[in-house]
């Protein structure tokens, strides 16, 4: 991981800056590493040039994720996964070891119906939905004062 950070701050990326990080190792407990996936980055050039490094970590982090997810799968059983934010930068290159992961550890019967999918809307998903939700409570509340 170390040779990865320095081979990243060579190419340009600052190690103090941490928008839009996804931790890489150990995030359940807190432990984590920092990698930014915040547009075009030195760390997602590398994975889409195919370095094994930058490629290991995300590999690394989609099992990690998948696992976080396939439990929530298996306690809730939902039938669709939204995945949105910084990481989605990424695309299938997180994406596919999620499913994997996500296959290797859910129950079966949930795994029948189930869709992993990136976000539609990207990283504007909550500045709409906070804009949604503030224009249906006015219009409620206007309703209920009549007028």
């Amino acid at each position: 991981m170390e040779e990865l950070i320095q081979n990243l701050i060579s190419k340009g990326a600052n190690p103090n800056q941490r928008t839009n990080t996804v931790p890489v190792r150990g995030f359940m407990q807190g432990d984590a590493s920092w990698v930014n996936f915040d547009g075009q980055t030195p760390f997602l050039r590398a994975a889409m040039e195919k370095d094994e490094l930058a490629l290991g970590v995300l590999r690394e982090t989609g099992r990690i994720l998948g696992g976080a997810i396939a439990s929530v799968i298996n306690l809730l059983n939902v039938e669709v996964v939204v995945i949105g934010g910084g990481v989605m930068a990424a695309g299938e290159l997180i994406l596919e070891p999620i499913r994997e992961e996500v296959q290797r550890s859910v129950v079966q019967p949930c795994v029948e119906c189930l869709r992993i999918v990136a976000a539609e809307l990207g990283q504007d998903a909550g500045i709409l939905g906070a804009g949604l939700l503030a224009r249906d409570t006015f219009a409620e509340r206007t309703a209920q004062a009549g007028g």
